[in-house]
């Protein structure tokens, strides 16, 4: 009796460290993968690769309509820098309704 209780003893402990083992694998391998969760396919909108025209858009979002700010935009930046309506309206509904602060 006592060889069999030291035989499942010995089998438990080695079913703890398999599993342990593989616990740690896993959880090592997730810590590299934040920057993968955080990542967006494509490539970035002017809005948000832009962190000025950024900033001037979400200064005058509250108080203008998107052709408004639009057209600001297009007084301020050269064409290179300059976004669409429809463009600001997506970035609206992504991203920037969700800044802090912003209460529309």
């Amino acid at each position: 009796m006592q060889a069999a209780l030291t035989a499942v003893q010995t089998a438990l402990n080695a079913l703890e460290s398999l599993l342990q083992g593989a616990f740690t694998a896993m959880h090592a391998s997730r810590a590299g993968t934040d920057h993968v969760r955080a990542h967006r396919p494509g490539r970035a909108s002017k809005i948000e690769a832009d962190p000025e025209l950024r900033a001037f858009i979400t200064e005058r979002i509250a108080a203008m309509t998107f052709a408004e700010v639009v057209e600001a935009v297009r007084h301020q930046f050269p064409p290179d820098r300059q976004t669409s309506v429809s463009a600001l309206h997506r970035w609206w509904h992504r991203i920037g309704k969700h800044l802090p602060g912003s209460h529309l």
